[in-house]
Order: C-alpha cells, then structure tokens, then sequence
C-alpha cells in the first residue's frame, strides 16, 4: 500500500510537471478575447471582462498556485451581497475550467475554483409598483432608458435580456 502511495503521488507530481505555465491576468486575456469572438453578447462579455479583470490583479501569479482558500478570502473580502459573490466566483470558475482545457491545470480533477463553495442567497421580496409609483419611476427616468424599463415592468423578463434586445425583436403591432 505504501509503494502504491508513492507511485500515485510520484505519478500526480509528473503530470503537474508537464502543465504548461501561465499566469492569471494572460489566462484572462486569452478567456476574454475568446469569448469575445464568439456569438455572446457584448454585455455578458463585458460583465466577464470586469469580473476577471479585478480577479487578475489580486492574482497576479501562476493558475497553478492559487488556492481555493485564496479565492474564498478575496471573494469574501469584495464585501458584496451573496448573489454578487456567486457571479464572481462563476467567472473565476470558468477562468480555472479555461485554464484546465488549455493544458494550465490538470484535466481530471477539480480545479481549486470549483471548491470554493457558493453562498446561499437570502430571496428578496418581490415588490409590485402601483401606477402612480410607476409613472413616476418612468418621469424620473433617462429619455435613452424609458423603453427598457418600461419593458421590464410590462413584459416581465430579466435584464440580462433587456439588454439582449433589439428594436428588430420588437412587434410595435
């Protein structure tokens, strides 16, 4: 049993010898660059853009070398609220599985991101507006943002599609 041991240490320390290096912030260059040529949408990848960014410049060191211990503390120390936590730690997750594709991390084990355990996020209250609190929020509102927020009060969707949308999906009819 102990020479097995051995053997599969020796053998997990060989195929760590054989990663390729790479740091965070050029691993979040290649990841954002990546998704930006494909078909997301400009406002997904920037929000993945500003999220590993930030993650970048705490982390300015080798994939290899970060803990999940780190990533829970600089997550932590963001002071968010839980649902913003979780997002952050989605795209670091999806930096790390990057990484793992790329031939940065070991293929079949659990990159250090994904231990990081998400943190349950407390349900708000849903708020209904009454026409006149309505009709004010639109007053108030910028000229350029009244069709958006007039859609997310009618229509019911989320923002992320509101901000998909495009006069062309519109039936003024």
């Amino acid at each position: 049993r102990l020479r097995d041991a051995a053997n599969d240490y020796r053998k997990a320390h060989e195929r760590k010898a054989k990663l390729m290096t790479a740091t965070v912030p050029v691993l979040v260059a290649k990841l954002v660059s990546s998704k930006e040529g494909g078909a997301l949408s400009r406002r997904y990848c920037e929000d993945v853009r500003l999220r590993l960014r930030l993650f970048a410049k705490a982390f300015d060191c080798q994939i290899a070398s970060v803990t999940a211990a780190q990533i829970s503390a600089w997550l932590d120390s963001l002071k968010v609220n839980a649902r913003t936590r979780n997002n952050y730690r989605n795209s670091i997750i999806m930096l790390f599985r990057h990484a793992r594709t790329m031939g940065h991390l070991p293929r079949n084990e659990m990159t250090e991101a994904e231990l990081v355990e998400a943190v349950k996020a407390k349900p708000s209250p849903i708020g209904i507006y009454t026409p006149d609190e309505l009709a004010l929020l639109l007053k108030a509102t910028p000229e350029r943002l009244r069709p958006s927020v007039a859609i997310a009060a009618f229509a019911g969707i989320r923002s992320q599609e509101i901000l998909r949308l495009d006069w062309a999906d519109v039936n003024l009819e």
